[in-house]
Protein backbone atom coordinates (compact mmCIF):
# COMPACT_ATOMS: atom_id res chain seq x y z
CA UNK A 1 0.00 0.00 0.00
CA UNK A 2 2.98 2.31 1.15
CA UNK A 3 4.73 2.30 -2.30
CA UNK A 4 0.95 3.05 -4.09
CA UNK A 5 0.30 5.88 -1.84
CA UNK A 6 3.93 7.75 -2.75
CA UNK A 7 2.60 7.09 -6.25
CA UNK A 8 -0.83 8.77 -6.10
CA UNK A 9 1.20 11.47 -4.08
CA UNK A 10 3.53 12.37 -6.24
CA UNK A 11 0.99 12.50 -9.35
CA UNK A 12 -1.26 14.71 -7.64
CA UNK A 13 1.54 17.25 -6.30
CA UNK A 14 2.73 17.52 -9.68
CA UNK A 15 -1.00 18.10 -11.14
CA UNK A 16 -2.06 20.90 -8.17
CA UNK A 17 1.24 21.80 -8.43
CA UNK A 18 0.84 22.56 -12.43
CA UNK A 19 -2.35 23.70 -11.92
CA UNK A 20 -1.96 26.28 -9.39
CA UNK A 21 1.10 28.16 -11.15
CA UNK A 22 -1.17 28.37 -14.54
CA UNK A 23 -3.77 30.50 -12.01
CA UNK A 24 -0.72 32.15 -10.31
CA UNK A 25 0.21 33.89 -13.61
CA UNK A 26 -3.25 34.32 -14.72
CA UNK A 27 -6.31 34.43 -12.80
CA UNK A 28 -4.43 35.49 -9.91
CA UNK A 29 -1.69 37.49 -12.10
CA UNK A 30 -2.67 40.93 -10.46
CA UNK A 31 -1.93 40.25 -6.95
CA UNK A 32 1.77 40.32 -5.24
CA UNK A 33 3.91 37.33 -5.21
CA UNK A 34 4.25 36.66 -1.40
CA UNK A 35 0.05 35.95 -1.50
CA UNK A 36 0.35 34.15 -4.83
CA UNK A 37 3.01 31.31 -3.53
CA UNK A 38 1.43 31.04 -0.15
CA UNK A 39 -1.93 30.34 -2.10
CA UNK A 40 0.31 27.79 -4.33
CA UNK A 41 1.67 26.40 -1.07
CA UNK A 42 -1.75 26.14 0.51
CA UNK A 43 -3.65 24.54 -2.25
CA UNK A 44 -0.82 21.73 -3.01
CA UNK A 45 -0.94 20.98 0.75
CA UNK A 46 -4.62 20.40 0.69
CA UNK A 47 -4.37 18.11 -2.01
CA UNK A 48 -1.87 16.12 -0.33
CA UNK A 49 -4.34 16.17 3.04
CA UNK A 50 -6.90 14.72 0.93
CA UNK A 51 -4.65 11.82 -0.38
CA UNK A 52 -3.91 11.32 3.56
CA UNK A 53 -7.00 11.42 4.82
CA UNK A 54 -8.58 8.64 2.31
CA UNK A 55 -5.58 6.40 2.90
CA UNK A 56 -6.02 6.70 6.83
CA UNK A 57 -9.57 6.14 6.80
CA UNK A 58 -9.05 3.15 4.97
CA UNK A 59 -7.07 1.77 8.01
CA UNK A 60 -9.84 3.13 10.13
CA UNK A 61 -7.66 5.62 12.36
CA UNK A 62 -10.14 7.80 12.92
CA UNK A 63 -9.29 8.85 16.13
CA UNK A 64 -5.82 10.07 15.06
CA UNK A 65 -7.46 11.68 11.63
CA UNK A 66 -9.47 13.76 14.34
CA UNK A 67 -6.40 14.88 16.35
CA UNK A 68 -4.46 15.56 13.91
CA UNK A 69 -7.25 18.32 12.71
CA UNK A 70 -7.20 19.55 15.98
CA UNK A 71 -3.68 19.83 16.53
CA UNK A 72 -3.31 21.03 12.51
CA UNK A 73 -6.34 23.94 12.83
CA UNK A 74 -5.82 24.79 16.14
CA UNK A 75 -2.01 25.35 15.71
CA UNK A 76 -3.22 27.37 12.55
CA UNK A 77 -5.56 29.89 14.77
CA UNK A 78 -2.48 30.21 17.44
CA UNK A 79 -0.22 31.45 14.11
CA UNK A 80 -2.92 33.76 12.82
CA UNK A 81 -3.19 35.73 16.20
CA UNK A 82 0.58 36.47 16.11
CA UNK A 83 1.00 36.97 12.33
CA UNK A 84 -2.14 38.73 11.15
CA UNK A 85 -1.24 41.86 13.31
CA UNK A 86 1.91 42.36 11.36
CA UNK A 87 1.31 40.82 8.23
CA UNK A 88 -1.86 40.90 7.42
CA UNK A 89 -4.04 38.67 4.88
CA UNK A 90 -0.54 36.94 3.82
CA UNK A 91 -0.28 36.32 7.58
CA UNK A 92 -3.62 34.40 7.61
CA UNK A 93 -2.51 32.88 4.74
CA UNK A 94 0.60 31.98 5.96
CA UNK A 95 -0.98 30.85 9.25
CA UNK A 96 -3.02 28.64 7.61
CA UNK A 97 -0.24 26.78 5.56
CA UNK A 98 1.54 26.54 8.82
CA UNK A 99 -1.27 24.68 10.21
CA UNK A 100 -1.74 22.04 7.35
CA UNK A 101 1.96 21.75 7.19
CA UNK A 102 1.69 20.32 11.28
CA UNK A 103 -1.07 18.29 9.72
CA UNK A 104 0.28 16.87 6.70
CA UNK A 105 3.59 15.79 8.75
CA UNK A 106 1.62 14.11 11.63
CA UNK A 107 -0.23 12.22 9.31
CA UNK A 108 3.38 10.65 7.14
CA UNK A 109 4.19 9.96 10.92
CA UNK A 110 1.14 8.24 11.65
CA UNK A 111 1.04 6.46 8.40
CA UNK A 112 5.21 5.53 8.25
CA UNK A 113 4.26 4.63 11.49
CA UNK A 114 1.59 2.01 10.83
CA UNK A 115 3.11 0.93 6.99
CA UNK A 116 6.43 0.01 6.17
CA UNK A 117 7.81 -1.41 2.59
CA UNK A 118 11.24 -1.82 0.83
CA UNK A 119 9.95 -0.50 -2.40
CA UNK A 120 9.68 3.30 -2.51
CA UNK A 121 7.05 3.74 -5.09
CA UNK A 122 4.72 1.46 -7.62
CA UNK A 123 2.76 2.82 -10.27
CA UNK A 124 0.63 -0.69 -10.29
CA UNK A 125 -2.36 1.12 -8.32
CA UNK A 126 -2.59 3.63 -11.71
CA UNK A 127 -2.79 -0.12 -13.45
CA UNK A 128 -6.54 -0.48 -15.59
CA UNK A 129 -7.06 -3.21 -13.29
CA UNK A 130 -7.82 -1.26 -10.44
CA UNK A 131 -9.44 1.99 -11.92
CA UNK A 132 -13.02 2.02 -10.93
CA UNK A 133 -14.37 5.16 -13.31
CA UNK A 134 -17.89 5.26 -11.96
CA UNK A 135 -16.52 6.07 -8.34
CA UNK A 136 -14.50 8.82 -10.30
CA UNK A 137 -17.83 10.21 -11.42
CA UNK A 138 -19.70 10.12 -8.26
CA UNK A 139 -16.41 11.73 -6.27
CA UNK A 140 -16.75 14.69 -8.92
CA UNK A 141 -20.62 15.02 -8.81
CA UNK A 142 -20.82 14.32 -5.33
CA UNK A 143 -19.06 17.31 -4.22
CA UNK A 144 -19.71 20.02 -7.48
CA UNK A 145 -23.26 19.16 -6.13
CA UNK A 146 -22.40 20.39 -2.52
CA UNK A 147 -20.28 23.28 -3.15
CA UNK A 148 -22.23 24.28 -6.81
CA UNK A 149 -25.14 26.15 -4.56
CA UNK A 150 -22.36 28.15 -3.51
CA UNK A 151 -20.74 28.93 -6.26
CA UNK A 152 -23.97 30.18 -8.30
CA UNK A 153 -24.45 32.39 -5.11
CA UNK A 154 -21.46 33.61 -5.10
CA UNK A 155 -20.94 34.57 -9.14
CA UNK A 156 -24.80 35.53 -9.15
CA UNK A 157 -24.62 39.61 -9.98
CA UNK A 158 -27.63 40.70 -7.43
CA UNK A 159 -26.03 37.77 -4.71
CA UNK A 160 -22.52 37.81 -4.86
CA UNK A 161 -19.19 40.11 -4.46
CA UNK A 162 -15.50 39.94 -5.70
CA UNK A 163 -13.37 39.34 -2.88
CA UNK A 164 -9.71 38.55 -4.43
CA UNK A 165 -8.86 38.98 -7.94
CA UNK A 166 -11.49 35.99 -9.42
CA UNK A 167 -12.67 34.76 -6.01
CA UNK A 168 -15.80 35.76 -4.62
CA UNK A 169 -18.47 35.53 -2.23
CA UNK A 170 -22.11 36.08 -1.03
CA UNK A 171 -22.73 37.39 2.32
CA UNK A 172 -26.01 36.37 1.96
CA UNK A 173 -25.45 33.03 1.87
CA UNK A 174 -22.05 32.08 2.83
CA UNK A 175 -23.02 32.54 6.89
CA UNK A 176 -26.54 30.83 7.32
CA UNK A 177 -24.97 28.16 4.80
CA UNK A 178 -22.17 27.42 7.47
CA UNK A 179 -23.75 27.80 10.12
CA UNK A 180 -25.79 25.05 9.46
CA UNK A 181 -23.21 22.84 8.31
CA UNK A 182 -22.29 22.86 12.16
CA UNK A 183 -25.16 22.03 13.04
CA UNK A 184 -25.27 18.29 11.19
CA UNK A 185 -22.32 17.81 13.29
CA UNK A 186 -24.19 15.48 15.93
CA UNK A 187 -25.43 13.32 13.08
CA UNK A 188 -22.39 12.93 11.40
CA UNK A 189 -21.14 11.63 14.34
CA UNK A 190 -23.37 9.11 15.10
CA UNK A 191 -23.84 8.00 11.12
CA UNK A 192 -20.15 7.13 11.56
CA UNK A 193 -20.55 5.19 14.76
CA UNK A 194 -23.86 3.50 13.62
CA UNK A 195 -22.16 2.38 9.90
CA UNK A 196 -18.57 1.22 11.15
CA UNK A 197 -20.38 -1.21 14.35
CA UNK A 198 -23.51 -2.29 13.33
CA UNK A 199 -24.18 -2.48 10.15
CA UNK A 200 -20.75 -3.53 8.77
CA UNK A 201 -20.63 -6.06 11.84
CA UNK A 202 -23.86 -8.01 10.04
CA UNK A 203 -22.75 -7.26 6.70
CA UNK A 204 -19.77 -8.88 6.69
CA UNK A 205 -21.35 -11.97 9.16
CA UNK A 206 -24.30 -12.24 6.42
CA UNK A 207 -21.24 -12.80 3.35
CA UNK A 208 -19.44 -14.79 5.88
CA UNK A 209 -22.31 -17.31 6.30
CA UNK A 210 -22.78 -17.20 2.02
CA UNK A 211 -19.48 -18.57 1.33
CA UNK A 212 -18.55 -20.72 4.18
CA UNK A 213 -22.64 -22.58 3.63
CA UNK A 214 -24.08 -21.15 6.58
CA UNK A 215 -27.76 -22.23 7.49
CA UNK A 216 -30.80 -20.38 5.82
CA UNK A 217 -32.34 -19.76 9.17
CA UNK A 218 -28.65 -17.73 10.07
CA UNK A 219 -28.49 -15.65 6.47
CA UNK A 220 -32.10 -14.81 7.09
CA UNK A 221 -31.01 -13.60 10.61
CA UNK A 222 -27.98 -11.84 9.29
CA UNK A 223 -29.77 -10.09 6.70
CA UNK A 224 -32.80 -8.74 8.73
CA UNK A 225 -29.47 -7.63 11.23
CA UNK A 226 -28.30 -5.82 8.83
CA UNK A 227 -31.57 -4.30 7.37
CA UNK A 228 -32.23 -3.29 10.99
CA UNK A 229 -28.99 -1.78 11.03
CA UNK A 230 -29.24 0.50 8.26
CA UNK A 231 -32.99 1.37 9.10
CA UNK A 232 -32.15 1.95 12.52
CA UNK A 233 -28.91 4.73 11.27
CA UNK A 234 -31.24 6.43 9.05
CA UNK A 235 -34.30 7.26 11.56
CA UNK A 236 -31.62 7.52 14.10
CA UNK A 237 -29.83 10.37 12.30
CA UNK A 238 -32.95 11.65 11.46
CA UNK A 239 -34.30 12.14 14.62
CA UNK A 240 -31.36 13.68 15.90
CA UNK A 241 -31.01 15.99 12.77
CA UNK A 242 -34.72 16.42 13.62
CA UNK A 243 -34.48 17.79 16.78
CA UNK A 244 -31.49 19.89 15.53
CA UNK A 245 -33.50 21.97 13.41
CA UNK A 246 -36.45 21.95 16.18
CA UNK A 247 -33.26 23.99 18.03
CA UNK A 248 -32.33 26.09 15.42
CA UNK A 249 -35.71 27.09 14.69
CA UNK A 250 -36.92 27.89 18.32
CA UNK A 251 -33.52 29.37 19.29
CA UNK A 252 -31.84 30.56 15.75
CA UNK A 253 -32.91 34.35 16.22
CA UNK A 254 -30.02 33.69 19.87
CA UNK A 255 -27.52 32.12 17.65
CA UNK A 256 -27.62 34.36 14.71
CA UNK A 257 -27.13 37.22 17.95
CA UNK A 258 -24.51 35.33 19.27
CA UNK A 259 -22.57 35.37 16.04
CA UNK A 260 -22.73 39.06 15.48
CA UNK A 261 -25.27 38.30 12.40
CA UNK A 262 -28.13 40.06 11.49
CA UNK A 263 -31.47 38.23 11.99
CA UNK A 264 -32.17 38.47 8.10
CA UNK A 265 -30.42 35.95 7.89
CA UNK A 266 -32.87 33.84 9.87
CA UNK A 267 -34.75 32.12 7.23
CA UNK A 268 -32.01 30.69 5.08
CA UNK A 269 -30.61 29.23 8.20
CA UNK A 270 -33.44 27.67 8.89
CA UNK A 271 -34.00 26.17 5.43
CA UNK A 272 -30.04 25.62 5.04
CA UNK A 273 -30.37 23.45 8.20
CA UNK A 274 -32.72 21.01 6.93
CA UNK A 275 -31.04 20.42 3.22
CA UNK A 276 -27.64 19.73 5.80
CA UNK A 277 -29.51 17.76 7.37
CA UNK A 278 -31.09 15.71 4.70
CA UNK A 279 -27.69 15.66 3.04
CA UNK A 280 -26.33 13.77 6.23
CA UNK A 281 -29.28 11.10 4.66
CA UNK A 282 -28.07 10.80 1.74
CA UNK A 283 -24.20 10.58 2.98
CA UNK A 284 -25.53 7.57 4.94
CA UNK A 285 -27.14 5.93 1.78
CA UNK A 286 -24.30 6.50 0.06
CA UNK A 287 -22.00 5.18 2.11
CA UNK A 288 -24.05 2.16 2.37
CA UNK A 289 -24.38 1.55 -1.28
CA UNK A 290 -20.40 1.85 -1.42
CA UNK A 291 -20.24 -0.91 1.11
CA UNK A 292 -22.57 -3.37 -1.13
CA UNK A 293 -20.44 -2.00 -4.07
CA UNK A 294 -23.38 -0.88 -5.92
CA UNK A 295 -21.26 1.87 -7.53
CA UNK A 296 -24.13 2.46 -10.87
CA UNK A 297 -26.93 3.30 -7.87
CA UNK A 298 -24.69 5.94 -6.54
CA UNK A 299 -23.17 7.45 -9.89
CA UNK A 300 -27.35 8.02 -10.98
CA UNK A 301 -27.87 9.55 -7.54
CA UNK A 302 -24.40 11.94 -7.34
CA UNK A 303 -25.41 12.91 -11.31
CA UNK A 304 -28.89 13.23 -10.61
CA UNK A 305 -27.73 15.30 -7.57
CA UNK A 306 -25.32 17.83 -9.02
CA UNK A 307 -28.17 18.57 -11.87
CA UNK A 308 -31.13 19.04 -9.35
CA UNK A 309 -28.96 21.14 -7.39
CA UNK A 310 -28.01 23.62 -10.14
CA UNK A 311 -31.01 23.70 -11.98
CA UNK A 312 -33.53 24.25 -8.66
CA UNK A 313 -30.81 26.82 -7.32
CA UNK A 314 -30.91 28.79 -10.68
CA UNK A 315 -34.87 28.70 -10.71
CA UNK A 316 -34.65 30.24 -6.84
CA UNK A 317 -32.07 32.41 -8.12
CA UNK A 318 -34.71 33.77 -10.84
CA UNK A 319 -37.47 34.04 -8.32
CA UNK A 320 -36.04 35.89 -5.69
CA UNK A 321 -34.86 35.91 -2.15
CA UNK A 322 -37.70 34.73 -0.67
CA UNK A 323 -36.76 31.55 -2.49
CA UNK A 324 -33.07 30.77 -1.50
CA UNK A 325 -31.54 28.08 -0.37
CA UNK A 326 -34.99 25.97 -0.97
CA UNK A 327 -33.06 24.89 -4.72
CA UNK A 328 -30.40 22.97 -2.63
CA UNK A 329 -32.89 21.52 -0.09
CA UNK A 330 -35.67 20.08 -3.08
CA UNK A 331 -32.69 18.41 -4.43
CA UNK A 332 -31.57 16.97 -1.24
CA UNK A 333 -34.50 15.75 -0.41
CA UNK A 334 -35.70 14.36 -4.04
CA UNK A 335 -32.19 12.14 -4.20
CA UNK A 336 -32.82 11.13 -0.37
CA UNK A 337 -36.23 9.49 -1.21
CA UNK A 338 -34.57 8.05 -4.52
CA UNK A 339 -31.77 6.93 -2.10
CA UNK A 340 -33.82 4.97 0.53
CA UNK A 341 -36.42 3.46 -2.42
CA UNK A 342 -33.31 2.10 -4.00
CA UNK A 343 -31.96 0.20 -0.57
CA UNK A 344 -35.04 -0.66 0.11
CA UNK A 345 -35.33 -2.53 -3.16
CA UNK A 346 -32.05 -3.72 -2.84
CA UNK A 347 -32.38 -5.37 0.35
CA UNK A 348 -35.75 -6.57 -0.42
CA UNK A 349 -33.96 -8.80 -3.68
CA UNK A 350 -30.71 -9.51 -1.21
CA UNK A 351 -30.49 -12.96 -1.69
CA UNK A 352 -31.61 -13.23 -5.66
CA UNK A 353 -28.42 -11.06 -6.27
CA UNK A 354 -26.34 -12.87 -3.88
CA UNK A 355 -27.14 -16.63 -5.27
CA UNK A 356 -28.32 -16.06 -9.27
CA UNK A 357 -26.51 -13.01 -10.04
CA UNK A 358 -23.20 -14.08 -8.46
CA UNK A 359 -22.68 -17.52 -8.14
CA UNK A 360 -19.47 -17.60 -9.60
CA UNK A 361 -17.98 -15.40 -7.23
CA UNK A 362 -19.27 -17.33 -4.42
CA UNK A 363 -18.38 -20.48 -5.93
CA UNK A 364 -14.63 -18.95 -6.23
CA UNK A 365 -14.46 -17.96 -2.63
CA UNK A 366 -16.03 -21.12 -1.33
CA UNK A 367 -13.34 -23.10 -3.08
Amino acid sequence: MLPSYHAVLLVVTLGAGILGLILCFTAFAGMDIDYRLLMLTAFVLLCNIWCGIIFLSGIKQYRAILLLFVVGYGSAVIFALFLFPRFGLNGLIGSFVLGHILLILGMHALIYRNFRSEKYISWQVFDRRFNYPRLGVVGLCYYLGEWLHKIQFWYYPFTGQPVIGPLHASFIYDYPIFLSYLAVLPGMAFFLLRIETDFVEYYNAFYDAVRSGGTYEHLQNMRNMMVRGVRTGLYEVLKIQGIVVLLVFAFGQDLLHLVGISVYYLPLLRIDTISASLQVLFLVAINVFLYIDRQRVVMILSVLFVVLTGLFTWVTLKIGPETYGYGFALSSFVVVLMAIFYLEQYFSELEYETYMLHQDELVYSHN
